[in-house]
């Protein structure tokens, strides 16, 4: 575009001001698309790297499907972090909740669990 551009002013069908609004233009249109290319670019490793993280969970995690025993081993191969929170309510109603954040998981996200109703049955295996 801006060779034809070129061509309209040297041949006087575009006047200056008007070639030099279009190669401005033409400029500033190069430079929004350059910097949606780095935008994409980086968005793009992203996800690459997501995908490895997704796979890398999907083989880890096949391994454990028919688990009856939980163990140390198993808890520190598979979980990151466990966060437990306590909040006492101005009643003195204590609720519970439990996050557990996974490895290898696609993106970081966490499960959390309210405690509290399974801790009145002594069942908080129940919850998880």
């Amino acid at each position: 575009m801006t060779t034809k551009a070129y061509e309209d002013f040297l041949t006087e069908t575009i006047t200056e001001p008007m070639f030099n609004s279009l190669v401005e233009r033409t400029k500033k249109e190069s430079e929004d698309l350059m910097k949606q290319i780095a935008h994409d670019e980086k968005r793009l490793a992203k996800n690459g790297k997501n995908d490895g993280n997704a796979r890398k969970w999907i083989d880890l995690i096949k391994d454990y499907a028919d688990i009856t025993e939980l163990d140390a081993d198993t808890v520190n191969r598979l979980i990151k972090q466990i966060v437990v929170h306590e909040e006492i309510t101005e009643d003195g109603t204590r609720n519970i909740s439990m996050e557990i954040h996974y490895n290898f998981r696609p993106t970081d996200e966490s499960k959390t669990y309210n405690l509290s109703e399974y801790a009145e049955a002594n069942s908080v295996a129940e919850a998880i």
